[in-house]
């Protein structure tokens, strides 16, 4: 059988709900928004590492973006983002394309366009911005010379958000083809 050639990066906990700060999962399995899109449009799927599970207990507290923010956990992601773009180079080499990146609303170090701020959980708020980890592989990628989408999930509105993303992988398949 032929491949499609064509991946999506996903946001670890997106597939494994086991990861995520004990008491915030929102599935007992893998988002089956991302499951179907994927099916849909012939897409493998690359889980990306989870930065946080890598440097933190597994009944880990929550945190915000500047309680995460210290030099060992940049490294660690910035360690994720090397290994990831090194991936994308092997399957480069076969013509397997990226066709986008799916990070989580809100997250400390997946969030895409939205993260939590504050120096204490208390004063934590929403506000726009990037996570670590998403940062990290965004310079990663940029610097291997992938020009892909980097695109929420909202697990509040995972419908819409799925739209969303569809969207923007569809109009990225385009533009790799034209």
């Amino acid at each position: 059988m032929n491949r499609s050639k064509k991946v999506i990066l996903v946001a670890h906990c997106l597939l494994n709900p086991n990861t995520q700060v004990l008491g915030s999962a929102r599935n007992k399995g893998p988002a089956k928004e991302i499951l179907e899109l994927a099916e849909k449009h012939d897409y493998g799927i690359i889980q990306l590492p989870c930065p946080e599970i890598g440097l933190y207990p597994a009944d880990r507290k929550p945190k915000t973006r500047e309680m995460y923010d210290t030099p060992e956990y940049r490294r660690i992601c910035r360690s994720y983002a090397e290994y990831t773009a090194k991936l994308l180079n092997k399957l480069r080499e076969i013509g397997v394309r990226p066709i986008g990146v799916i990070g989580v609303k809100y997250s400390p170090s997946c969030g895409v366009n939205f993260t939590l701020v504050g120096h204490s959980w208390a004063t934590r708020r929403k506000n726009r911005g990037i996570g670590i980890f998403m940062q990290e592989l965004r310079e990663k990628l940029h610097e291997n010379e992938y020009d892909i989408p980097f695109v929420d999930f909202d697990f509040d509105n995972p419908e819409d958000s799925i739209k969303k993303i569809e969207k923007r992988f569809v109009d990225q398949e385009m533009t790799l083809n034209a």
